[in-house]
């Protein structure tokens, strides 16, 4: 039998050394296990902890909550036709994100990726999914053939941790849905 473990803490320093901005910029494949991140908030700014332009991965990551925490990935890579395209994949984590009172979720799409995931999550007043008031849900997914996006939201816990944006669930690709919820 084989185990492995790792640990992460992260902490960015004050408010005012983030305000408007990301603590990481993922370009690539970025995996986050049993982390700890720290945040500084700074109400009424744009903080946000990763701005994915690729695939995320948090397994079991606690990323704060202190001043109310802020959005734990903002999305900005688009679908790809292909079946690997990018991935936003969040399981057994705590969301507070009331400090960023515009992307107050878990993942904020202004793109849609191939897969967004949010499972087995303690979200502490916040939606697990919003969407950019200039993302176009219908011609996002034109792109989309069978079996290329895939949306699971399950196993959350809080006030509205279910709720998904009516867009995401009336989504049709090819005539056919593309949410079975």
């Amino acid at each position: 039998m084989r185990a492995s473990s790792w640990a992460v803490y992260a902490e960015r320093g004050s408010p005012r050394a983030l305000k408007d901005g990301t603590v990481l910029e993922n370009y690539g494949v970025l995996r986050l296990v049993r982390a700890l991140g720290v945040p500084q908030v700074a109400g009424g700014r744009d903080q946000r902890w990763i701005d994915n332009h690729g695939t995320v991965i948090c397994r079991d990551v606690r990323f704060g909550g202190e001043g109310g925490g802020f959005t734990r990935v903002v999305n900005l890579v688009r679908l790809s036709p292909r079946l690997c395209g990018p991935r936003v994949i969040l399981e057994g984590c705590v969301v507070c994100a009331l400090g960023n009172s515009r992307r107050a979720c878990a993942v904020f799409c202004e793109e849609i990726p191939n897969l967004i995931a949010v499972r087995d999550y303690i979200l502490c007043g916040v939606k697990p999914i919003l969407l950019g008031p200039e993302l176009n849900v219908q011609k996002a997914l034109v792109r989309a053939r069978p079996g290329t996006f895939r949306l699971e939201v399950e196993g959350n816990v809080g006030e509205v941790a279910q709720e998904l944006p009516e867009e995401l669930k009336k989504a049709k690709g090819r005539g056919k849905p593309l949410y079975q919820g």
